[in-house]
């Protein structure tokens, strides 16, 4: 998995927007080492992928997983990096009210890469 974050901070340091997407490659390799996958295949992150990712009938929810990640997003606009990534998890879910009812998908890795997008937007 290659998970990608992009935020934009306002002067105050509060989060104007974020940007949560995340690209999911197998690589095949033969017995020597030499890649066998389709290195011209188009692959798609789970955001073009969208509904055909296939997490909507899985979820408890009922929501898709790019629809997860945005109100993920969403969530994180007016408040500060570290207020984000200090958000209490369960499991590595978020338990804040405003977002069990849209977000059940495991948020640590988000909020790892939301961390470091943080220090690099300053």
């Amino acid at each position: 998995n290659t998970t990608v974050v992009a935020t934009a901070l306002k002067a105050d340091e509060t989060i104007a927007g974020t940007f949560i997407d995340v690209a999911q490659t197998k690589v095949e390799f033969d017995k020597d080492g030499k890649v066998t996958s389709d290195k011209a295949a188009d692959v798609k992150s789970k955001l073009e992928l969208g509904d055909a990712y296939g997490m909507k009938g899985a979820s408890g929810i009922k929501k898709e997983w790019f629809e997860q990640a945005k109100a993920l997003a969403e969530y994180t606009v007016g408040k500060k990096v570290a207020d984000v990534t200090g958000m209490e998890l369960a499991e590595n879910v978020p338990t804040a009210e405003e977002l069990t009812s849209s977000v059940t998908i495991k948020v640590d890795g988000y909020l790892a890469a939301l961390e470091k997008a943080g220090k690099n937007a300053r």
